[in-house]
């Protein structure tokens, strides 16, 4: 059953966090007679119940009293949309009652898991309930001996692997920010949104550095001995074999399916 009130059109764009969901989020919010939103509060209890809970009904009633309160009254908005990372359990839901678009962007794993490692993710110090393997995961049994980089490469691949499965339509934000003409006819043709090349470009040549804060809180926490996120890790061409071989070990088929090749060319990369 669909909810009342939805506009014509519906886009979600579902992918890992740290995938450039907060540059497309600002980048689509540009598009005329439309509202997109990125996530929004009580987005990551919905997160933590759709990939543990054992009940779909509180989910889809959870889910169901927030669309209703976000969902635009406007009749002046022809499509809304959200660029959603928290919403990647729910693809299913979304499709039976919006029938929108639906589009799973990736990230280089490589530069996902850069990312999140100088971040508070996976250590003692993470805000949010931690995605882990379930027992039923091929990684479950090896899960305690892992190290924070192998198991933040298993994000990255279990996330990725899972709405490969779910979403039909995919892009890589490498090329979304290399191609207007990708861009176009990846995101703007199906979801019917109108953003210009020129609005594009200024967008991609002046991305939101998200990084620079938590470098900050780094460099903050430190000074005053306190604990702070993650360190950082170099590039990954730096990487040693150690770090190198574990990551392609756990994520290698998913880079492949994806495209992602172990050298690649230079292309626009995210903050």
């Amino acid at each position: 059953m669909a909810i009342e009130g939805a506009p014509p059109r519906m886009l979600f764009v579902l992918a890992q966090g740290r995938s450039g969901t907060a540059f497309l989020s600002d980048l689509l919010a540009r598009a005329p007679r439309t509202l997109i939103r990125h996530e929004l509060p009580g987005d990551f209890q919905i997160l933590s119940l759709s990939r543990y809970s054992r009940s779909e009904r509180a989910v889809d009633a959870l889910l169901r009293e927030r669309f209703a309160a976000v969902l635009p009254r406007d009749p002046g908005i022809e499509v809304y949309g959200e660029v959603n990372s928290l919403l990647r359990y729910n693809a299913d839901w979304l499709r039976r009652r919006f029938d929108p678009v639906l589009l799973h962007v990736t990230r280089d794993g490589r530069e996902f898991v850069r990312s999140a490692y100088e971040r508070d993710v996976l250590t003692a110090h993470q805000r949010q309930l931690p995605i882990v393997p379930t027992d039923d995961d091929p990684f479950a049994e090896a899960w305690p001996e892992m190290s924070r980089f192998e198991r933040i490469c298993w994000i990255w691949q279990h996330t990725n692997q899972m709405l490969g499965a779910s979403v039909e339509r995919h892009a890589r934000i490498e090329d979304l920010l290399a191609s207007h003409a990708v861009f176009r006819a990846a995101v703007l043709e199906p979801s019917g949104l109108e953003i210009s090349e020129e609005v594009w470009r200024a967008a991609v040549n002046h991305p939101r550095n998200t990084s620079s804060a938590y470098r900050v809180r780094r460099m903050g926490a430190r000074l005053l001995g306190r604990p702070g996120p993650g360190e950082r890790l170099p590039h990954w061409t730096r990487w040693p074999d150690e770090l190198s071989e574990g990551f392609w070990r756990i994520c290698g088929p998913t880079m492949e399916r994806f495209g992602y090749a172990r050298e690649r060319p230079s292309a626009p990369r995210l903050p």
